[in-house]
């Protein structure tokens, strides 16, 4: 039987389409090659079966022995991302989607973070289609002085498209898979996948690229996660694997799904949120989300946890916009709690009367109670 990692380059070279020493895509490529070599890709990420059995039959004991020889699976980054599994991370625009990749990914490259991961450090492949170089270093450097900048896990390998380059889908996946042969990476972002191709809503476009995505996640035994748009919808309800580009239909290619919200009645808030989960346990559902919010300590963006917040809350209630006498009697229950005990720090005030810090901060300097800045 022939090695599963068969290279489609046998035949032609496909120049690669990203930085760090990579030519640039060329226009010369057949359109009968591409294709081709994409169904080529996707037939070599299985083994071959011998003869015509495609088939393996066993009895429910045999595959209960057979899985206890396996290894243990592990998490990536805990609950929401296994090793060798195909994870979307999905929200609205301008949200933090790809803030928090980053994050994840530092995490999987060895960082320490307040939602860890389970396997040693790891090298893992960033493939940023939304970021400049500008916009990327801008993120994790001082404002004021841009040589001063956060030092990322040399695990950490960031691959950006070339300028003024543009190139098919069926080359960018052929590309990436030439990087997930040649550095044999953990994990694999793809960030964002909509930057891909034109009018990958379309379901059958979506599931092109995405079978070309799982071929080379069983071909190389490695995990990926997928950032993905929201579609268009009403800010007030709760998130579903609905909400996705295009229509649920993608959702089957993914192992498990969770995206990130934002609270309406506290805008600085977001809150992380599992939608669909294959291997473990769903933990934060919407009766119990992840409230986070974003920061930046020693030039690194990040999601954060708030002391001054509970660490789950109901979606609902973060979605629940307050009224003019809701807002009012909250900052008259600011000013009262603060009288009662100025000593009393404003994150208990804020988790006291489940609202954050700056709001806390804002009404009693607004009211004159505190020159706190």
């Amino acid at each position: 039987m022939e090695s599963r990692r068969l290279s489609l380059l046998e035949a032609k070279r496909n120049p690669a389409v990203f930085k760090v020493g990579f030519q640039a895509s060329s226009e010369d490529i057949s359109t009968q090659y591409v294709e081709a070599s994409r169904k080529l890709l996707l037939k070599n990420s299985m083994a071959e079966p011998e003869g015509k059995e495609i088939f393996e039959v066993k009895t429910g004991n045999e595959c209960m022995k057979e899985y206890a020889t396996l290894p243990e699976r592990k998490y990536l980054w805990k609950p929401f991302i296994w090793e060798k599994e195909v994870t979307c991370l999905f929200a609205k625009k301008k949200i933090g989607k790809t803030i928090l990749a980053v994050q994840i990914a530092e995490t999987v490259a060895g960082r320490k973070d307040w939602l860890m991961s389970e396997v040693e450090p790891s090298k893992v492949l960033y493939f940023d289609f939304e970021l400049s170089l500008e916009q990327f270093g801008y993120r994790y450097s001082d404002k004021k002085d841009k040589t001063k900048h956060h030092i990322f896990q040399d695990n950490f390998i960031r691959v950006s498209m070339k300028k003024y380059v543009r190139a098919k889908p069926s080359d960018v996946i052929q590309a990436i898979r030439e990087k997930v042969e040649e550095h044999n990476p953990k994990l694999i972002v793809i960030d964002n996948i909509t930057k891909i191709g034109r009018k990958l809503e379309e379901s059958e476009k979506a599931q092109e690229l995405l079978e070309d995505l799982l071929a080379i996640k069983m071909e190389f035994d490695t995990a990926i996660l997928i950032l993905a748009h929201i579609r268009k919808r009403n800010d007030e309800e709760i998130i579903t694997d609905d909400d996705l580009f295009g229509s649920s239909f993608q959702g089957n290619f993914f192992d498990s799904m969770f995206a990130v919200g934002q609270s309406i009645c506290n805008p600085d808030l977001r809150y992380l949120k599992q939608i669909a989960v294959r291997t473990g346990e769903t933990i934060y559902n919407t009766e119990n989300v992840l409230v986070c919010r974003i920061t930046k300590d020693n030039c690194f963006l990040r999601f954060t946890l708030d002391d001054s917040l509970n660490q789950t809350e109901s979606e609902f209630t973060l979605l629940k916009k307050r009224t003019g006498k809701e807002n009012d009697k909250l900052d008259r229950d600011i000013m009262e709690a603060y009288r009662q005990n100025p000593d009393k720090k404003f994150g208990e005030i804020a988790r006291e009367l489940k609202t954050n810090f700056n709001r806390v901060k804002r009404t009693l300097k607004r009211n004159g109670l505190t020159e706190n800045d």
